[in-house]
């Protein structure tokens, strides 16, 4: 496995452990840039024809949030908006079902907001001791 990495990456003459240090820096160049560079040249002319590629570039920080993943605490609140209620017309047969579906994914989301653990905003985990028996 490491050899087919190291020849895939082009690193063949470094893979001797004398040059350990450069092999490891060239090895993580690659699998964070390198082997998605079609991808990433793909996004950035898509980036250009649009024209937002000079703007991102002139004002970066406005940009950072859409690029950058922020992590956040998922709550409730936030798997309640996932989805945008568009209700049938009233009294139908097909709204009466909505209803029930809704009030549905209302209790889910109650009971769902008892699994979330107050002070982290995380669910809690569920674990199982695997030993061999």
């Amino acid at each position: 496995m490491s050899e087919e990495l190291i020849n895939v990456a082009g690193c063949m003459g470094l893979a001797n452990y004398n040059n350990r240090d450069d092999l490891v820096r060239l090895l993580k160049k690659f699998l964070v840039t390198g082997r998605n560079r079609e991808a990433v040249d793909q996004f950035v002319a898509g980036l250009e024809c649009c024209g937002v590629l000079a703007e991102v570039r002139q004002s970066a920080d406005a940009w950072k949030s859409v690029f950058v993943f922020t992590p956040c605490n998922l709550t409730t609140e936030r798997i309640e908006n996932i989805f945008k209620i568009v209700w049938s017309e009233e009294g139908s047969n097909c709204f009466q079902k909505e209803k029930r579906l809704v009030s549905y994914w209302r209790d889910f989301i109650l009971d769902l907001s008892g699994m979330l653990n107050d002070c982290t905003g995380t669910f809690k985990t569920l674990a199982f001791s695997l030993q061999n028996k």
